[in-house]
């Protein structure tokens, strides 16, 4: 009997149990597995994640399981900014032209001149996205100093343009989901605020698979800024808090930051390249240059420093590293599909649906192969899907009201009414 990609698995002889047969076949089938690394190009073909729309630069079109990764990465960045204390929002990004620095030119007469720089202007290290809209959610309403530090979060979709990358980067992601946040503080607060969200975004990715990130400090250029007397306090307090945490290099500054320093989060991808993944800037120029104002403890009113976050830049980009890190054998608390449900003939496909069901009732995403094809024949499709866990359903399953669980090569006979609970006891979610 042929089980397909070059396997050949031979048909249960005569009263020997069917059990230990299935129970060959499962491990014989699943355990065959060789070849070069694949890239995330095959693996996301594979996996039927998503595909490139060659009419929109850099655009993805999501299938099923795709989306539904892309959406638990979202969620899991989300919660970590909640636990942070952020609050999520949802402002008008495309009209947020707000002002980011100010460049001192020379008039007509030779004096010189502060002119604005705005964020569609090429500067700014990305804040064109949310900041403005943050910046005016703070404005509703005049704050006092004792409710900051104020926390903003913003999921979007960034536009971009796809290049081409001879080093086999992800550059093509451009135009993907992104997580944006912005911290609105005090400068005695940018210490504190500075060192948590290091560490809030490591043991994020930390959870995902990439327990070390580079960090990469890039200096601010503030020859061309005007700029107020607090900005060497609350460098000091940034650079102080970023070196703490372990500074792996210090990047020349091209210009594209002139509020101050910024820290780039950095992965290394299948060809040891470092791809920027997110990114933490300094800010205490722009709040005073939009006007937004708070209650200081004198009773005046003064600017708030900002702290720019981008906790993930491009969500495909990091699922593009996670495919060829994991080889497409994913995480089981990330998986699209967590577990094949496997009736071992149309005979069970009633309770094989019914377990299924209870499955998705507590919580897990379990698909039902029940198709009309040999066991192996299934059994190879799961294989080619790389589905972590396999439920098998067969009469003595049925009879006992049990399911028999595969993960890895041990298979397990579990109560259908403990499934739900064995399952997420032995896969905790991270946080």
């Amino acid at each position: 009997m042929e089980a397909g990609d070059g396997i050949t698995v031979s048909a249960p002889t005569p009263g020997k149990n069917v059990l230990e047969y299935r129970q060959r076949v499962i491990v014989h089938v699943f355990v065959t597995e060789g070849g070069p690394p694949l890239n995330h190009h095959s693996l996301a073909r594979r996996l039927g994640l998503y595909s490139f729309d060659p009419a929109v630069p850099g655009g993805m079109s999501w299938h099923p399981c795709g989306w539904v990764l892309h959406r638990v990465l979202e969620e899991h960045f989300r919660r970590r900014l909640q636990l942070r204390g952020f609050d999520e929002v949802r402002t008008p990004v495309a009209t947020c032209n707000h002002i980011v620095g100010a460049a001192v030119r020379t008039n007509d007469d030779g004096l010189p001149k502060a002119e604005p720089i705005r964020a569609d202007s090429g500067h700014g290290g990305g804040q064109g996205r949310t900041c403005g809209g943050h910046l005016r959610l703070f404005d509703e309403g005049l704050k006092s100093w004792r409710e900051l530090p104020i926390r903003y979060s913003e999921f979007i979709e960034s536009g971009g343009e796809a290049h081409p990358d001879a080093q086999g980067g992800h550059q093509y992601f451009a135009a993907s989901g992104a997580l944006d946040a912005h911290v609105l503080c005090l400068i005695d607060q940018i210490k504190h605020e500075t060192a948590a969200l290091i560490s809030m975004v490591r043991d994020a990715y930390a959870d995902v698979g990439f327990p070390d990130l580079d960090l990469v400090l890039r200096p601010g250029f503030i020859d061309d800024m005007t700029v107020g007397a607090e900005l060497e306090a609350a460098e000091a307090a940034f650079v102080g808090a970023t070196m703490a945490a372990g500074v792996q290099g210090v990047r020349k500054s091209d210009g594209t930051l002139p509020t101050g320093p910024g820290l780039e989060f950095l992965l290394r991808n299948r060809k040891g390249r470092l791809e920027c993944v997110g990114m933490l800037q300094l800010d205490v120029i722009t709040a005073s240059l939009n006007g937004t104002r708070y209650v200081a403890r004198d009773g005046g009113r003064a600017a708030p420093a900002i702290l720019h976050l981008t906790v993930v830049n491009s969500i495909a980009r990091v699922i593009a590293t996670l495919l060829e890190q994991h080889q497409g054998r994913l995480p089981f608390w990330m998986a699209p599909v967590q577990v094949a449900v496997l009736p071992v003939s149309s005979v069970q496909a009633d309770v094989a649906t019914h377990v299924t069901a209870v499955l998705k009732s507590s919580g897990l995403r379990p698909l039902l192969f029940a198709q009309r094809e040999t066991l192996p024949r299934r059994i190879v499709r799961v294989r080619e899907q790389l589905i972590p866990v396999v439920a098998v359903i067969g009469a003595r399953e049925v009879d006992r009201e049990t399911v028999s669980i595969r993960i890895g090569e041990a298979i397990e006979e579990v109560s259908l009414r403990e499934v739900g609970g064995f399952l997420s006891a032995q896969f905790p979610a991270p946080g």
